[in-house]
């Protein structure tokens, strides 16, 4: 029972604090701590507590990969919009984003 409150609880409460810092020491603090895995970290190590090391191991690895797509998305897509329209840069980033999902595919 302590684990689900655990879950339930611990996102919410890491993105509350980080609303609370921007709320005080202003945006830039916010936006350098929200930069930080606070979604995927707890999550992972809530499943690597769960389901054991290797299985967190092999979570942690898919969310690197996952941020470094998205990563790789907003750049993409912050680039082509300052020339093109949305539907040229939204097109741009999810070409940019499936790139490099299926880059990080053929890793080992």
């Amino acid at each position: 029972m302590a684990l689900l409150i655990l879950k339930l609880t611990l996102v919410p409460l890491v993105l509350a604090v980080i609303t609370l810092a921007g709320r005080r020491w202003g945006p830039t603090v916010a936006g350098l701590l929200a930069g930080l895995p606070v979604v995927a970290g707890p999550i992972v190590l809530l499943l690597a507590h769960e389901q054991g090391v290797a299985f967190g191991r092999a979570a942690a690895l898919a969310a690197l990969a996952a941020i470094a797509g998205l990563l790789v998305f907003g750049v993409a897509y912050s680039h082509l919009a300052q020339r093109w329209t949305w539907p040229v840069a939204i097109t741009g980033g999810i070409s940019a984003w499936l790139l490099t999902a299926l880059g990080l595919l053929v890793l080992p």
